[in-house]
C-alpha cells in the first residue's frame, strides 16, 4: 500500500490511497498448467515464457522474453520440417503437392483412346509418371533433410547463445564479477540431464556447439568434484566439512542457481510443454479417430438390423403413389397452360386502335398515307372534289389543283364559242 499526499499539505486529512495485489510468481510447471483444449503447442510454449518473464526485473524482463521467443520460433520451424520429413519417410504412396501438380494426358481422338495400341502405349506412360513422381519425392526427402540437419544446428546454436546473454543479464543484475561461460559450464555440467532431457542432445555434442559459437579456446571448464560424485551430481553422503571438493561443488552450484532459474523458465521448459503439447494432440487425433469408427460400425450394424426386420413396401402401391403425385401436379400444370393459350388467342384477336380507315396505305415507316397530292403520283380525273371558293387568278399564274384535261376542256369551249360568233 502506497499513500501519495500533495506538498505542504500534512494537516489536511484528505489523503489519496491506492492498494495493489502484491504479484504472485505463477507456476511455470507444465504438468499444472490449464491448458486450452484448442492451443497450439506453439501457443502454450509462448504462454509459458511470458507468465515466466513477468515476474523478472524491468530490465531483465525483455531480455529474458526474446531470448525465449527466438528459441521458439527456431524449434517451431525445425520440428514442422521433421514432422514433414516423416511423414513422406513413413508412407510410400504419399506424394507431395509440388509433385503432384506435374500431370501429363493424352489428347486424341474417341477411336485413338479405344485403341488397343493406345492402351497399352498410356498404360507404360503412367508408369512413366509414376516413377517420375517418386524420384521427384525422394529429392524432396533429400532437400527436408539436409534443412532439417542445418535447422537442428542453428536451433542449438541459438540455445547456446541465448543461454550465455541471459546468465550475463543475471551476473549485471547480481552486480557479480564472474565470468559468464563458467557459470554456463556448471549448469551444464550439474544440469545438462535435467535441463535437455526432452532433446536428443549429448553433453559434448552441446559442449562442441558452444565452443564453436563463442569461439572459445577450452570449453567446458575444469570443476572439482568429489569422491563418489558421478556426472557432478554430488552424494549427499559424501558432503563433509573436511571434503574441499564437496564444498567447491556446493559453491558452484549456490553460484549458478539464479541463471539456472532463467534457463529453465525460458528454454527448457517451454520447450518441454512443446512437445508434451504435440504429444496429447496426437493422442486425442487418434482416440477420436477410434472413437468415430466405433461409433459408425455401431450404427451401421443398427441400421442394418432395422432394415432387415422391417418389411418392404409393395411396388405396386408405391407405384400407384407415384402416378397419383405426377397427375395432380401435371393436372395444374396444364391448368395453367390453358390459361396462358387463353390470354394469348384474345390478344391476338384485338383490332389495332387508331385513325386508320379500311382501304387506307401505310407508308414504309408505319404510318398512313394522306389524301393530299403526291409529287409522284397523278390525281385520278373521277375523284370527287368538294366545291371551293373560285378566286380570280392573278395574271400569269396558272390555276392551282387543275389536271391537264380540264385545261384542254377550256380550251376547246373557248374555241367554239368564237366560232359561232364568228358564224353569226
Amino acid at each position: 500500500m502506497t499513500t501519495e499526499t500533495a506538498p505542504g499539505a500534512m494537516n489536511t486529512t484528505n489523503k489519496r490511497v491506492r492498494f495493489e495485489d502484491p504479484t504472485s510468481a505463477p507456476n511455470d510447471s507444465p504438468s499444472q498448467q490449464t491448458v486450452n483444449q484448442n492451443q497450439s503447442p506453439k501457443g502454450l510454449a509462448l504462454s509459458l515464457i511470458r507468465a515466466f518473464t513477468v515476474t523478472l526485473r524491468k530490465h531483465l524482463s525483455p531480455i529474458v522474453l526474446k531470448c525465449g521467443e527466438s528459441n521458439l520460433d527456431l524449434l517451431h520451424k525445425m520440428i514442422t520440417k521433421m514432422n514433414q520429413f516423416k511423414k513422406m519417410d513413413d508412407d510410400q504412396d504419399y506424394i507431395p503437392r509440388s509433385a503432384n501438380l506435374i500431370n501429363f494426358e493424352f489428347r486424341v481422338t474417341k477411336e485413338v483412346e479405344n485403341h488397343d495400341e493406345f492402351l497399352v502405349i498410356k498404360a507404360d506412360t503412367d508408369q512413366l509418371m509414376s516413377e517420375f513422381k517418386g524420384a521427384i519425392k525422394l529429392k524432396i526427402m533429400q532437400a527436408l533433410q539436409l534443412e532439417c540437419r542445418l535447422l537442428r544446428e542453428k536451433f542449438y546454436e541459438n540455445v547456446c547463445t541465448n543461454m550465455h546473454l541471459m546468465v550475463q543479464a543475471q551476473l549485471i543484475t547480481d552486480q557479480s564479477n564472474l565470468d559468464p561461460h563458467k557459470i554456463v559450464s556448471t549448469c551444464l555440467f550439474y544440469y545438462f540431464t535435467e535441463l535437455f532431457d526432452h532433446t536428443d542432445l549429448t553433453i559434448d555434442e552441446l559442449n562442441a556447439t558452444y565452443k564453436k559459437t563463442h569461439g572459445l579456446p577450452v570449453f567446458p571448464f575444469a570443476i572439482e568434484t568429489p569422491a563418489g560424485a558421478t556426472n557432478g551430481m554430488v552424494l549427499e553422503d559424501t558432503v563433509t566439512e573436511e571434503d574441499e571438493g564437496a564444498l567447491t561443488a556446493m559453491k558452484n552450484k549456490d553460484l549458478c542457481h539464479p541463471s539456472l532459474q532463467l534457463i529453465r523458465g525460458a528454454l527448457m521448459r517451454p520447450g518441454a510443454a512443446y512437445f508434451a503439447r504435440e504429444d496429447a494432440i496426437k493422442i486425442d487425433i487418434s482416440l477420436k479417430k477410434l472413437l468415430n469408427t466405433d461409433t459408425l460400425e455401431e450404427a451401421t450394424e443398427a441400421t442394418k438390423v432395422r432394415l432387415d426386420a422391417e418389411t418392404s413396401v409393395d411396388s405396386e402401391l408405391l407405384e400407384e403413389l407415384v402416378k397419383k403425385k405426377v397427375a395432380s401436379k401435371t393436372k395444374n400444370l396444364n391448368a395453367e397452360i390453358g390459361q396462358l393459350k387463353k390470354q394469348m388467342a384474345e390478344l391476338t384477336k384485338k383490332k389495332p386502335t387508331g385513325n386508320t380507315t379500311p382501304g387506307t396505305k401505310k407508308s414504309g415507316r408505319g404510318q398512313p398515307a394522306t389524301k393530299g397530292a403526291s409529287k409522284n403520283k397523278k390525281k385520278s380525273g373521277t375523284a370527287t372534289r368538294t366545291p371551293k371558293k373560285v378566286t380570280a387568278p392573278k395574271a400569269g399564274d396558272q390555276d392551282k389543283g387543275t389536271s391537264r384535261r380540264e385545261d384542254g376542256k377550256k380550251g376547246t369551249r373557248g374555241k367554239k364559242k368564237k366560232t359561232k360568233h364568228r358564224q353569226n
